[in-house]
């Protein structure tokens, strides 16, 4: 018997917490019958069975298998438990694929040491396979393997027999035929099956335990009075339960019914009543030892491996070879730029939602994404708990608008300053201070923090980005209500001594006759990739302590200086700015309060070149008509987790043409739902690495030198996929060839030795497992050494790539790996290896096989 008394699993995890398996559950299990656990996936069933079998650790309670102490057996005690006092079935059988049906049922009898070939036919008889002794699993259906799986149970003679799901591959008739097997074989021991079917459970079982949230939800037991046959008593007529009804059954209920002699049809129950758990009987068996392997073997082994050393040798380093070569194609293929294998050093965790664009001639826009509730709630469930401040789309610039922000990295090597600033980071003073501080302190060049709740505050950067680029001449002319925005103060941010160096450069780049030659000296400062990044994060960037602070711009009209863009539409025809070609056609719209037009809500004026754009009219200024076709539908979209949503359609009337320009008031609204924050600024960068993993699948993006010149490298090895994939391809058939070639020749060099050891009565297995271990210790080299070698290599190929995608793309690339060392690349080169090596043991030993001893040793 098996007394299981208030077991609890309990599994661990940082992530999710504690996860209780099982809940302090208790009963016992007899010697004999079929007892299915079912239950939901996750309800602790698999659980139970593995803490019975040994496989897993017990959190509290205890097993008692007939005096064996579970929880108190050592890795040796586990071993003797699981070879002599139970066995597995499992769903997917678990034969040796290399071994035939008789040496798989062998296997069962070998760890036990207590060999008799007597009890491996009797149980390969007993299931119904006589005749498949020398079958091999691959020539046998999944039931057949399962029968295999079972007489190998049986063979040992166990007490317990678990099986986890044995009939889940099989169809409804094999399912039938394995249920019968076992059902016959737990008459004289004990076989508990897990189990999703309760139809299954309600036919074969003797007791059924139902698991709910690793808690006993019901323990019943078949009632041995039981009779599931269809019946008439009293006017009832009775149904079996999980039987359909024989044709003589059916027309006798048809006539009760029509002769009024049935006035009643009743279901059959399933049979189970509440289990009455019987005392556990106290008792203690004899484990028995597990064996070791064969002395006489392990000479023999020793003998092949010294033979033709300097061909194992050749064999191991051509491996080696082709198998350094193959990760070096994998990985180059197989490179995709991802933002954590760029990451900047940097005390914050910056990430932007939208679509990046990668490194160009000059400063690239890209389409912005808003940051919604849940990307902030995926971003904490890393385990993040310190601050985050949003980016707002909106801020001051030298030109500016709310769709057209600059998204990349200053890459044309024109200006040393940004033309506009990159949005408004809505934080707090520490923030500013941490970041720009001083001694603790924020030193302001001009104005004041406070001055206005809508106003921004801005970097000595931006604000002598405005000086260069715009009509500003002093910080004190910066401040107030400016073109774009209001300014409270101008901060001191130490970039001038800090890039000084970079600023140099750019004050002389007009000295160089070749651009590509003051582009490469830029890129190859070793200030540049710095430069680049705090620029682009800190520098020109607006700061702001109210977080509403975009509610107020809109109440005091301080948007109306700016442009908008949204999708035009006439009949069948759309425009916007991919379907405009030319830069004096991008679609813009402004307030009317810039021109002074008289327009009422609902009117437009329009751009002449849009207007016959859209009507197919070849209007000029001074001729045109709009009379009828004076209509136009304007239409703003957002990406909302993922998908594209309609926040503003509105149609107007076009009156005149010249800007394109509608009513405050219109504009407004069209303004409102195009502010938005478009990215996240974490304070603590411990979590970095899974704050972008998680922010690249949420649409994020960490930007970098190196990220933008990845997607560059990525589109010029696309271009060559269909050769890497050839390459591939005969690398892989020149790799088996040649480790089944190798097995082949460890055979025949061996071919004597084989026929001595046949003739003396050696057994096939062992030649087997001789001739495995051989090649298998071949492959081992080989894996290690490709271990060490592979890493090495990759590196070099990678300081050599890189360098010529440097010479060829004219950027600096600072960390990033084109060809590096892939985890999962090489566990699937390792896996596709070993699998190689396998078989290179298993066709010789099939061919040796066919031969007679006498064949062999002649030969």
């Amino acid at each position: 018997m098996i007394k299981i008394n208030n077991l609890t699993k309990i599994y661990k995890s940082k992530k999710t917490g504690d996860v209780v398996a099982l809940n302090d559950i208790s009963f016992t299990l007899p010697d004999t019958g079929m007892v299915f656990v079912i239950g939901k996936s996750g309800s602790g069933k698999s659980t139970l069975l593995n803490l019975i079998g040994g496989l897993d650790s017990i959190t509290s309670g205890e097993i008692n298998a007939d005096g064996i102490d579970i929880k108190s057996l050592d890795d040796k005690g586990f071993d003797k438990y699981r070879s002599s006092y139970l066995t597995f079935v499992f769903q997917d059988y678990k034969l040796f694929e290399g071994l035939t049906v008789k040496e798989n049922v062998q296997v069962g009898l070998d760890i036990t040491n207590s060999y008799n070939e007597k009890l491996v036919l009797d149980a390969i008889e007993k299931v119904g396979l006589k005749g498949y002794e020398k079958r091999y699993p691959h020539q046998l259906s999944g039931g057949e393997q399962q029968r295999v799986a079972i007489a190998r149970s049986l063979v040992k003679d166990s007490k317990l027999i678990l099986a986890d799901e044995p009939t889940g591959n099989l169809d409804a008739r094999t399912t039938k035929q394995i249920l019968d097997l076992l059902k016959e074989v737990s008459k004289d021991r004990l076989v508990v099956i897990v189990s999703h079917n309760l139809g299954d459970a309600d036919l074969y079982a003797d007791r059924i335990i139902e698991l709910h949230e690793g808690k006993i939800n019901s323990d019943k037991e078949k009632d041995h009075s039981y009779n599931n046959q269809y019946k008439v008593i009293d006017n009832k007529a009775y149904l079996p339960h999980y039987f359909d009804m024989n044709e003589d059954e059916t027309n006798d209920l048809l006539e009760n019914i029509k002769t009024n002699k049935v006035k009643e049809v009743v279901q059959i129950d399933n049979g189970f009543k509440d289990v009455n758990n019987k005392e556990y009987q106290e008792r203690t068996i004899e484990l028995k030892p597990k064996k070791s392997i064969n002395r006489s073997l392990l000479k023999l082994f020793k003998m092949f491996l010294k033979k033709k050393l300097s061909s194992r040798i050749l064999t191991i380093v051509f491996s080696v070879l082709i198998f350094v070569v193959l990760s070096i194609i994998q990985s180059f293929v197989l490179f995709t730029p991802n933002p954590t294998d760029a990451v900047f050093e940097d005390k914050y965790v910056v990430m932007h939602k939208g679509k990046t664009e990668p490194l160009g001639t000059s400063m690239r826009s890209a389409e912005l994404y808003n940051v919604v509730d849940s990307d902030i709630e995926t971003f904490l469930e890393t385990g993040y708990n310190d601050d985050y401040y949003l980016l707002s789309n909106y801020g001051a610039g030298a030109n500016y608008s709310l769709y057209n922000i600059s998204y990349g990295l200053h890459n044309s090597n024109e200006w040393f300053y940004f033309t506009q600033s990159t949005g408004t980071l809505k934080c707090d003073y520490d923030y500013l201070v941490d970041l720009f501080g001083v001694d603790g302190e924020l030193k302001v060049l001009a104005g004041n923090l406070n001055d206005k709740s809508y106003g921004l505050i801005i970097t000595d950067y931006l604000a002598d980005a405005l000086i260069y680029h715009d009509r500003y001449v002093s910080y004190e002319n910066i401040l107030g209500k400016g073109r774009y925005a209001y300014v409270n103060a101008i901060i001191d941010t130490n970039y001038e001594k800090e890039f000084e160096d970079i600023k140099n450069l750019y004050d002389t780049r007009y000295s160089y006759t070749n651009v590509d030659e003051f582009i490469q000296l830029t890129y190859e400062h070793p200030d540049y990739e710095r430069y680049t990044q705090l620029i682009f994060r800190y520098y020109s960037v607006c700061y702001t302590f109210n977080k509403n602070f975009e509610e107020e711009l809109l109440e005091e009209n301080y948007l109306e200086s700016y442009y908008t863009s949204a999708v035009y539409s006439h009949g069948d025809k759309m425009l916007d700015e991919d379907s405009l070609s030319s830069d004096d056609k991008v679609i813009y719209t402004a307030s009317s309060g810039i021109h002074n037009v008289d327009l009422d809500r609902g009117q437009m004026e329009m751009n002449l070149e849009l207007y016959n754009e859209l009507f197919g009219t070849a209007y000029t200024n001074t001729n045109y008509s709009l009379e009828v076709n004076n209509k136009v539908t304007l239409t703003l979209t957002k990406q909302i987790n993922g998908e594209d949503i309609i926040v503003y359609q509105k149609e107007f009337e076009i009156v005149s043409l010249g800007y394109t320009i509608v009513h405050d008031d219109d504009f407004k609204e069209l303004v409102a739902h195009q502010i938005d924050d478009y990215g996240v600024y974490f304070k603590n960068n411990e979590y970095a690495k899974d704050l972008i993993s998680v922010g690249n699948d949420l649409g994020y993006y960490y930007k970098s030198v190196d990220f933008d010149a990845g997607l560059m490298i990525s589109k010029m090895i696309s271009a060559f996929e269909p050769l890497f994939i050839g390459i591939l391809v005969t690398i892989y058939v020149v790799l088996f060839s040649y480790i089944i070639a190798s097995g082949v020749n460890v055979v025949k060099g061996n071919k004597e030795e084989i026929g001595i050891y046949k003739a003396l009565g050696g057994k096939f297995i062992n030649i087997g497992k001789v001739l495995l271990l051989d090649i298998l210790v071949t492959g081992i080299l080989i894996i290690s050494i490709s271990l060490i070698a592979t890493p090495i290599v990759l590196d070099l190929a990678n300081d050599i790539l890189v360098k010529s995608f440097e010479t060829v793309l004219t950027v600096k690339i600072f960390h990033l790996d084109v060809i590096r060392t892939f985890v999962d690349v090489l566990s699937i080169n390792f896996s596709t290896l070993f699998a190689a090596i396998i078989l290179s043991a298993i066709v010789p030993a099939l061919w040796l096989f066919t031969l007679k001893p006498i064949q062999i040793i002649k030969e």
